[in-house]
């Protein structure tokens, strides 16, 4: 039998609303991204060393961001600041990219998307992810992942 519901509500799917894919056997738990630092590149006349970027991270329906980093020329450092977001048992999360440029709506550097199923498998991850721009890698972020499942007492 199918349902009429529309696509982003059925499990397992992936709609503009939110990230919801989800892999067999995904424990639940809580994933830490800690946001080092990024590099990027100007594109155009937006030259990174004259913005102020924050970075959003999202993972299903819960979006968290970081404060604005400081400028160290074209690279931005946030300090190490954390965010933790619950998992269920989602594929993947968002990470965004905006410039908090003091007008009504902050401008969108770039995004990537983040595979979980190599955090919750290895437990501790470290990398850089390249943020893309209309298919063009406009910089990247440092980031340290951590799963900590969820612990049920006893």
């Amino acid at each position: 039998m199918q349902s009429d519901a529309p696509l982003h509500n059925q499990p397992g799917t992936t709609s503009n609303l939110g990230v919801h894919h989800s892999f067999a056997g995904a424990p639940a738990g809580r994933i830490s991204f800690r946001v080092v630092e990024g590099k990027f590149t100007p594109q155009g006349s937006h030259d990174p060393s004259k913005m102020h970027l924050y970075a959003k991270i999202k993972l299903g329906w819960t979006t968290k961001k970081t404060a604005v980093a400081k400028q160290e020329g074209n690279n931005a450092n946030w300090g190490g600041e954390t965010i933790s977001i619950e998992v269920m048992d989602q594929e993947e999360a968002k990470i965004k990219v905006n410039d908090k440029s003091g007008h009504f709506i902050d401008k969108t550097l770039g995004h990537a998307h983040i595979q979980l199923k190599e955090i919750i498998l290895a437990g501790n991850v470290e990398k850089w992810i390249p943020i893309k721009n209309k298919d063009q890698v406009v910089g990247e972020v440092h980031l340290v992942m951590e799963f900590h499942p969820l612990t049920h007492g006893m």
